[in-house]
């Protein structure tokens, strides 16, 4: 690794204070910050409302040069710490991000599983069977869906893992989640 030349980096964010952590690391120059958005209704007593949610809860793709940048963006406001592991600061290889951000279609906003999608499930007891996607539970990763089983509609709960979209990037995102949450529990001391 060439602390001079700019490479992509994990960090933890303190809790909820991801769009905090974004919002400093932009204001500093020589540093990139990626942080994926997730459109999610919620329902709120006055009526349900389209709120963005971070794609990778408490954590942020950040692209800079370790030697002269290293401590400005580790004592950042809203950042806990960069992922690592040992002593060690693991890069993330740049073409990982960028099929991450072509998954996303180049944006940083994804709408979440939509009501009345049609989706495959991939694992489990119901591997190879059609849903209908009822609601989507993203603070658990799961989605609530409609099978037909011997003849009867079933409501069943299953994780965002086990489902396939029509669309393109869900895949690619379960991929991309699964990395960072191998990332985040290699890492050895804060």
């Amino acid at each position: 690794m060439d602390p001079i030349h700019p490479a992509w980096f994990c960090l933890r964010t303190q809790q909820k204070r991801e769009h905090i952590a974004a919002a400093n690391l932009r204001l500093l120059n020589e540093v990139e910050v990626y942080n994926p958005q997730l459109q999610v209704r919620r329902r709120l007593p006055s009526g349900s409302v389209l709120v963005s949610e971070p794609l990778f809860p408490g954590y942020l793709l950040t692209r800079f040069a370790l030697d002269p940048m290293l401590d400005l963006v580790r004592f950042t406001a809203g950042v806990k710490y960069l992922v690592q592991f040992g002593t060690y600061l693991a890069p993330i290889p740049a073409r990982e991000v960028e099929q991450l951000k072509q998954a996303l279609d180049c944006g940083e906003v994804v709408s979440e599983l939509l009501p009345g999608e049609e989706v495959q499930v991939l694992h489990g007891p119901f591997a190879g069977l059609s849903a209908v996607i009822q609601r989507y539970l993203p603070a658990a990763q799961r989605v609530q869906v409609l099978l037909e089983i011997l003849g009867r509609a079933a409501s069943v709960e299953l994780s965002v893992a086990m489902l396939q979209s029509s669309r393109h990037y869900p895949q690619e995102l379960r991929l991309a989640q699964a990395s960072l949450s191998r990332a985040a529990s290699g890492r050895a001391g804060a």
